[in-house]
């Protein structure tokens, strides 16, 4: 288990610096911090994956894991909009800013769903 969460932690770490890198390299100005967006969504990814980790030891909440996950990513989305309310939402978003949250979004979400997906089809 503990094998796991460190490989979490080091491919959300590596995935949002290197994915950081390249997209600070073709956006020049931001009405909020980019860098703060990925670790945002790194720090979330990572935390999510670790709790189904150790949730899905407990039988009684194996089951429903996965509905417990769809939970998870609304409540996470909920907590960025209050966290990046006045750097994200107060102003009109251009679609270049659009696209700019989209894509740390969607670039750890799609480690996020393979590691729960493992955990969801791991038998007990």
């Amino acid at each position: 288990m503990v094998k796991s969460i460190l490989i979490y932690c080091i491919t959300f770490l590596v995935v949002s610096v290197l994915i950081f890198l390249v997209h600070s390299n073709f956006v020049e100005s931001l009405t909020y911090s980019l860098k703060n967006v990925y670790m945002f969504f790194a720090v979330s990814s990572f935390i999510i994956c670790t709790l189904f980790k150790l949730g899905s030891g407990n039988k009684k909440i194996k089951d429903q894991l996965g509905f417990i996950y769809l939970a998870a990513v609304v409540v996470k989305l909920a907590f960025f909009g209050v966290i990046f309310y006045d750097s994200v939402f107060t102003e009109p978003l251009t679609m270049k800013l659009r696209i700019s949250l989209l894509i740390p979004l969607f670039s750890l979400l799609i480690f996020e769903v393979f590691f729960i997906s493992k955990i969801l089809n791991q038998k007990l």
